[in-house]
């Protein structure tokens, strides 16, 4: 596990082939037109926790264990989140604080979960890119959760029924 600044994160997205960073709002956007799925989430503890899981072993093929979380978004901004924010990555950068963070995990399944369900517990906003998948989930605050996945990506085979049972709307284009 690393932490990454906005350049670094720039040119990771673009060797991704399929993402990259818009300037004017600094979200991650793919370039293709992915496969969309959107909907909402209880935001208590243990469900950010259960939908860590599901995001990172129930929609692709196989369990994530590497990527990049952004989180991009810390409102409101309070001393015990960061801390435990902190505390996970064994970290005192105080880039979290300011409002940005990117961390990479490399075959790091345990922290990459332990950090994506404390990006979904407080409601940050934060994008998740799976690798080598083509996976994107978007925490846009609240209990807003967006998915994209590139058309060519392969799914885990009950992802769609989740989904729809979780009532997230897909949308191909």
């Amino acid at each position: 596990m690393r932490t990454i600044d906005p350049p670094t994160m720039s040119k990771t997205l673009l060797d991704t082939k399929w993402l990259s960073i818009e300037e004017k709002t600094g979200r991650i956007v793919g370039l293709d037109r992915p496969t969309r799925a959107s909907g909402r989430y209880n935001t208590d503890g243990a469900p950010s926790a259960g939908m860590a899981e599901v995001l990172s072993n129930e929609i692709m093929p196989d369990r994530i264990e590497s990527g990049i979380i952004w989180v991009h978004g810390i409102f409101p901004v309070a001393e015990a989140p960061i801390a435990v924010m902190l505390r996970l990555l064994e970290s005192s950068d105080t880039a979290v604080a300011r409002g940005a963070l990117g961390v990479v995990f490399d075959r790091e399944y345990e922290r990459l979960l332990s950090v994506l369900a404390w990006s979904l517990a407080p409601s940050w906003n934060f994008e998740f890119v799976a690798l080598p998948q083509r996976f994107l989930a978007e925490g846009q605050g609240g209990e807003m959760i967006n998915m994209r996945w590139c058309r060519s990506q392969a799914l885990h085979h009950q992802a769609e029924e989740l989904l729809n049972n979780m009532n997230y709307k897909i949308t191909r284009k």
